[in-house]
């Protein structure tokens, strides 16, 4: 009930999800209602109150990982690597065109955790690379 005055519903609902599903109702009562508190707490200051620059810091969080992407492609254009895409071209492809189909495909793939997963990651890594 707290938490719907003051946060968004699906915010709410994910916290009662959590809470039913977690916490014994009648044994951890008080334990419930604390950690509602500090979710509450925790939406409120993650909100931007009334004429917070929201913009600016946007722009911040879209200025700072480009202008590094840039560095980094030039950083790898004279390695021969297949860097090729990064940059300002891959988050404008990211961002205005938000294609189904993206000209750089990217992939994740899960790995068994052993002794040596990091020398098995660069293996898989190098020999899935494609130079254009």
């Amino acid at each position: 009930e707290m938490l719907k005055n003051a946060t968004c519903d699906l915010f709410a609902e994910r916290v009662e999800s959590f809470v039913r599903s977690t916490l014994n109702a009648k044994k951890d009562r008080q334990r419930a209602n604390r950690y509602r508190m500090l979710m509450s707490h925790r939406f409120e200051r993650a909100s931007a109150d009334a004429g917070d620059a929201v913009g600016m810091i946007a722009a911040q969080g879209v200025g700072e990982p480009s202008t590094q992407m840039t560095l980094n492609t030039f950083h790898f254009a004279g390695m021969g690597a297949a860097h090729v895409t990064l940059g300002i071209p891959r988050l404008r492809e990211l961002l205005m065109t938000a294609s189904k189909k993206p000209k750089t495909p990217t992939m994740q793939l899960p790995l068994l955790m052993t002794e040596n997963v990091q020398q098995n990651a660069k293996h898989i890594a190098q020999s899935t690379r494609r130079v254009a």
